[in-house]
């Protein structure tokens, strides 16, 4: 899968945003840069939501979080909140995400007038007077007047039914990672407020939430060491398999750990032996080891190593990746080398990345750079002078 265009005409920060992803770019990466306050991680937040979320009833109440962070949807009966054209076949649906106000579409439903707003009607049907897939609905701010607000999917040519199986398989190929100190909008507001109080730790309980819910989902830190174990484990259960099929014992395990430590640098990982967690091991120059611990390790080599490990656990493969803040804690050549990082560990993706980091666009093409308001200036410079 592929997004060849997204469109953003008003949500939160993002204003009249419009960014084309050519098919011809090779590789399929892309960052996206701006100042401070730009609004890269909301972009990315919300493309993931919309595509991830919606068509899962499990799922909505996530998308319905990051929705009402925007106090100003409810202002107008009926207004484009983003428009992403996605590729899957070869073949490209060009979907419609509309934020309606209740009296916009009241009595258009399955021809009846319902009570009670949206609320009476279930989540994931469709809408008579036009092809329109009801994903959710919530309560506007009371200053706009209209009670209750939805969202609603549409796409040109395409009934409501094909709507929703199109949904459904891009929450299938769509991802999100990013650090776990960021502010996500989909998690409760509540949530959001803790991770800059005392509560942090309320905060972190809802994240860890949110990654069981959301299989897209992975906020990386330091210590998130599930990847890796994950990734052991399916290479322990193929040499097994093989040995069943075969009699012999196969070489995943070995391969998979001389990849692994090969990513680090006077240390080596391995998993404990019932794989609840694994140790890091340095060796003395007499060849005796030496248990290393947390403030042994180095935060931009462990981030490096999770981020391989996700993609490759995860058999990420024809998808859509957005990666936020990928160039935290890397030396500036780490940050330039991701790029073919990337490429080798999972080069069927499509990556959109938020980022600061010059070195990273600069081991792309300038245009594969996309911006967004406030722009980066020239390396040294403000914007207004570039």
């Amino acid at each position: 899968m592929r997004i060849r265009r997204i469109e953003v005409p008003g949500f939160r920060v993002l204003q009249n945003v419009e960014m084309e992803f050519d098919p011809a770019f090779d590789p399929q990466i892309f960052p996206i840069g701006s100042e401070n306050g730009g609004g890269k991680s909301t972009l990315l937040q919300l493309v993931f939501a919309l595509l991830h979320c919606s068509a899962h009833p499990e799922r909505v109440e996530y998308l319905k979080n990051l929705l009402k962070a925007d106090r100003s949807l409810g202002e107008e009966s009926e207004r484009l909140l983003a428009r992403i054209v996605v590729e899957r076949d070869g073949a490209q649906t060009d979907l419609h995400f509309v934020i309606l106000s209740f009296d916009a579409i009241a009595g258009s439903m399955a021809g009846e007038q319902p009570e009670g707003g949206f609320g009476v009607l279930e989540e994931g049907r469709a809408l008579e007077r036009s092809a329109e897939m009801l994903l959710a609905s919530f309560p506007s701010e009371p200053k706009w007047g209209a009670t209750e607000v939805a969202l609603v999917c549409r796409a040109e040519g395409l009934g409501s039914d094909d709507v929703l199986a199109t949904l459904r398989q891009t929450a299938d190929q769509v991802f999100l990672l990013g650090p776990s100190n960021q502010q996500y909008l989909f998690l409760p507001r509540a949530s959001r407020k803790a991770l800059v109080s005392a509560s942090s730790l309320d905060y972190l309980t809802e994240l860890n939430a949110a990654e069981a819910a959301l299989p897209g989902f992975f906020a990386y830190d330091w210590l998130a060491f599930d990847p890796l174990v994950k990734l052991f484990a399916a290479a322990r259960d193929k040499d097994f398999a093989e040995v069943v099929r075969t009699g012999a014992y196969g070489d995943h395990y070995t391969r998979m750990m001389a990849d692994i430590n090969g990513l680090l640098t006077g240390k080596t990982v391995r998993p404990l032996p019932d794989l609840d967690g694994v140790q890091f091991v340095s060796q003395r120059p007499d060849g005796a080891e030496i248990l290393l611990g947390p403030e042994d390790l180095s935060r931009g080599e462990l981030k490096r190593l999770m981020i391989y490990a996700w993609l490759k656990a995860n058999q990420a493969t024809d998808a859509v990746v957005l990666i936020d803040e990928i160039e935290a804690s890397f030396h500036p050549d780490w940050q330039y080398r991701i790029i073919r990082d990337l490429q080798e560990w999972a080069p069927g993706n499509q990556y959109l990345l938020a980022t600061h980091s010059y070195d990273l666009c600069e081991a792309l093409t300038p245009a594969h750079v996309r911006a967004l308001e406030p722009r980066l200036g020239a390396r040294g410079e403000a914007a207004d002078d570039a």
